[in-house]
């Protein structure tokens, strides 16, 4: 039996070592959801034509849970002062989950699923002010 002497060994080894960081798995590919977070109505009244003054407005700092389709939590984000969220994640289906502000105001849209695809995804969720 031959035996490797120890600089072809350690050949060897860095060899194997170099072939498996070659064979690293690169970064998922992710794709964007912008979403606007809008409540309405806010005139108890609509109007033909609508009033500009009655339009939905962004509803700010609400938090929004993504879920991944089995239901695993994968981040919490809040929007910003535009009710605007944008989101990177890997391609795939989730679950948007809005978390209910203090006090119920406005109310919360149920959850919504969400495709990730390479192409932007454009959402709004719409929050009920209650006004009737």
């Amino acid at each position: 039996m031959k035996r490797l002497g120890l600089v072809p060994a350690l050949g060897l080894m860095l060899a194997f070592a170099l072939a498996a960081c070659g064979s690293a798995a690169s970064p998922l590919p992710t794709g964007v959801v912008n979403l606007s977070l809008l409540a309405g109505p806010t005139c108890p009244v609509e109007r033909i034509p609508p009033d500009p003054n009655c339009a939905p407005r962004p509803v700010a700092d609400a938090e929004i849970i993504v879920l991944t389709a089995d239901g695993r939590e994968v981040t919490r984000v809040k929007s910003d002062a535009a009710g605007h969220i944008t989101l990177r994640l890997p391609l795939g289906d989730y679950i948007l989950r809005p978390v209910a502000a203090a006090g119920g105001f406005p109310m919360a849209p149920a959850e919504t699923p969400v495709r990730v695809t390479a192409a932007p995804t454009e959402l709004t969720l719409d929050y009920d002010t209650g006004i009737r």
